[in-house]
């Protein structure tokens, strides 16, 4: 082989070795960007799935208050309280332990008018009983409003009340069969404290916070080496903004 041909090898074969070189590293380029894609995507999916769980925990604290207000609201028993108050309904079922041990912090019952006649508030554990109003008046005129407009028997959602956020359910009082004229309503209320959210977290295997607030904000999401945090406004039962949802997710 002349020094001609030797020249000519050499740089075909250095010229080979650079296109695999340049094939190879394209290759790494590739697959790095379809894994950072896989992860991102997989990642995203993890968030949107905690976010459900999160949303879920709410959802069945909602349902559960609407199960209880359905049982106690169509009833020929608080149908006949909400318009005389008779002892006999407060000794046989308004006792502290059997409310406290449903997890209602606040049950209300609100004639036609609007008006609070009988309502029972937690306090250090037990509950307190009081006729006349305890409640803000004007958000419960404001329940009374459009539970009328809504043309349903309840209406549920968020609410601040007393300076205190709660879950609650506000119910049309029936009789057991579902009929009846327009006597009252009665609240159901659980409040949104540490307690109820240790518990939702355990339940539902998440970690939440609450924080209250009155502005809107966006949506957001932080992130570090090993934890996501998503930051979500929620809303009260009337639209306005009413705490912000913190929802920490491992990496």
């Amino acid at each position: 082989m002349n020094k001609r041909t030797s020249n000519l090898t050499l740089k075909m074969a250095l010229l080979l070795f650079g296109l695999f070189v340049a094939l190879i590293a394209g290759t790494i380029g590739i697959l790095n960007g379809v894994m950072t894609r896989s992860v991102n995507e997989l990642e995203a999916s993890y968030i949107k799935g905690q976010e459900d769980l999160a949303d879920n925990a709410m959802a069945h604290q909602l349902d559960n208050l609407s199960a209880l207000a359905f049982d106690w609201g169509v009833w020929d028993d608080t149908y006949r309280f909400i318009q005389n108050l008779n002892k006999e309904y407060i000794a046989s079922n308004l006792a502290s332990d059997t409310v406290i041990n449903l997890d209602m912090d606040i049950i209300s019952f609100i004639d036609a008018t609007g008006e609070e006649r009988y309502s029972g508030i937690e306090e250090g554990g037990a509950m307190s009983f009081y006729e006349g109003d305890e409640l803000e008046a004007t958000k419960i005129h404001g329940l009374v409003t459009t539970l009328e407009q809504s043309g349903k028997n309840d209406i549920r959602g968020i609410i601040l009340m007393n300076q205190k956020p709660y879950f609650m359910d506000f119910f049309r009082i029936l009789r057991t069969d579902g009929t009846g004229d327009k006597v009252g309503y009665i609240f159901i209320g659980r409040r949104i404290d540490a307690s109820l959210i240790s518990k939702m977290n355990a339940q539902h295997l998440i970690q939440m916070t609450f924080t209250e607030t009155d502005q809107w904000q966006e949506d957001r999401v932080t992130k570090s080496a090993t934890l996501v945090k998503t930051h979500h406004v929620i809303q009260d039962i009337n639209g306005l903004p009413v705490l912000i949802r913190s929802l920490t997710i491992q990496r």
